[in-house]
């Protein structure tokens, strides 16, 4: 059950398990892709039905016209009565008995479809989670952002109100009280492009979710505060050759590349099956004068069928085959080599982000700390109005590099679970 607490003010706190369970309801391209594995399944019940008999039957009225005999040479001819009115009936019935593996060549290779199938959906709900906890952590970080300025923008205002009144006691100059105004103005710009890249993020997580845009995504606040594992960068390289569904693609592609090839050598043998029929028809036309009776027969036997060209085409094709298997066993070992540079990545810029994290840490408290000293001189006219500017510009720069460097940890940690395939 997803947790979501509607308001008046159509907001939605949102964790990430419930962008998941919305993704998984909502998300176009996830039931498109659904769709599509419903296809290969059917597929693969078509295949199975070759199994069964074909039988064929069927009925025929008709009028016949009377009879012309005739010389060799065409002359002396006459015309001989016929019934009028016929009719037949026609039951056939074809059981395959061998094929030389095509049949079941065709059901492992629907069966293989079906499998991709499967994994395109799991491809396609990654590739979701993805794109959706990237502007959701965005979103994240704008917000606090924007908590971030509002806050500063309050102390500049307040700061502008106090030299205001040190300006009228000759104390602070005008042009300081402009230049603190300048950066006043500057903080709100920032603000409202701040605002303007929420407006995008929330749109965007509307759009992957099917959601009414108009619905405001709050982020979860407690999600800066979860503990992330720093497991060692050979357990994320082991994660991923084991789980990536690009791995898993390309060693079905083999799979589906192999039962291609088993259908294509069952050209080379030949085909057996059973055949058996009934027939009833009348007239009895191949006498002559033709009799007006119903003629009833039956037959059963054994239908062997061979295709000679296969000798000198089919080889062509295995052929094709096995260079297309040699690129597809190139591809795996280049796409696993592709794997292990993009986790070497992804797990340097997560342990980067670990100690950026807590060096803005430090470096919060210690911009918070100058801050409020170099406040305190100045109001007691013992700093310059450049040390305020100087404590309020390294404040602001610390709290947003301490919101990106934990937004930034997160991140890097769901990208290194989406190279491993285990988001």
């Amino acid at each position: 059950r997803i947790n979501i607490y509607a308001q008046e003010s159509q907001k939605m706190y949102l964790s990430i398990d419930n962008l998941y369970d919305l993704i998984e309801t909502n998300n176009k391209e996830l039931k498109t892709a659904k769709t599509a594995r419903n296809v290969a399944q059917q597929d693969y019940n078509v295949a199975q039905s070759n199994r069964l008999p074909d039988l064929n039957v069927s009925a025929t009225v008709s009028y016949n016209g009377n009879a012309t005999i005739m010389d060799r040479d065409f002359t002396n001819s006459m015309s001989a009565q016929t019934p009028h009115l016929g009719n037949s009936v026609m039951v056939n019935l074809y059981q395959p008995i061998y094929s030389g593996g095509a049949i079941t060549g065709n059901i492992n290779l629907a069966k293989s479809q079906s499998q991709m199938a499967d994994i395109a959906i799991d491809n396609t709900r990654d590739n979701m989670k993805i794109a959706v906890i990237s502007c959701y952590l965005n979103l994240f970080k704008c917000r606090n952002l924007l908590k971030v300025y509002d806050e500063n923008i309050i102390l500049t205002e307040k700061l502008i109100q106090n030299m205001h009144s040190s300006n009228e006691q000759g104390i602070v100059l005008k042009n300081d009280i402009t230049r603190y105004e300048l950066r006043l103005s500057t903080l709100k710009f920032d603000r409202t492009t701040i605002e303007n890249n929420i407006k995008v993020l929330n749109y965007n997580i509307c759009s992957h979710l099917s959601l009414n845009p108009s619905i405001e995504i709050i982020p979860d606040s407690t999600i800066i505060n979860q503990l992330l594992p720093i497991d060692g960068v050979e357990y994320w390289k082991n994660l991923s050759q084991n789980n990536s569904l690009r791995l898993k693609t390309i060693h079905t592609q083999q799979d589906i590349l192999k039962q291609s090839d088993k259908i294509t050598r069952s050209e080379y043998l030949p085909h057996v099956g059973i055949v058996a029929g009934n027939t009833l028809e009348s007239p009895i036309t191949y006498e002559v004068p033709p009799i007006d009776k119903n003629i009833n027969y039956w037959w059963v036997g054994i239908n062997v069928s061979y295709n000679i060209s296969s000798l000198f085409k089919t080889n062509k094709k295995t052929l094709r085959n096995k260079l297309e298997l040699t690129r597809l066993s190139e591809h795996l070992s280049a796409t696993s080599e592709d794997l292990n540079r993009e986790i070497e990545q992804a797990y340097i810029l997560y342990t980067q982000a670990h100690q950026q994290l807590s060096t803005q840490l430090k470096n919060v408290e210690l911009a918070t700390e100058n801050y409020r000293i170099v406040d305190k001189r100045f109001n007691n006219q013992l700093a310059l109005l450049t040390d305020m500017l100087d404590a309020s510009t390294a404040k602001l720069d610390a709290e947003t590099r301490l919101i990106n460097a934990k937004i930034n940890t997160i991140y890097y940690y769901y990208q290194l679970k989406f190279i491993s395939s285990t988001l």
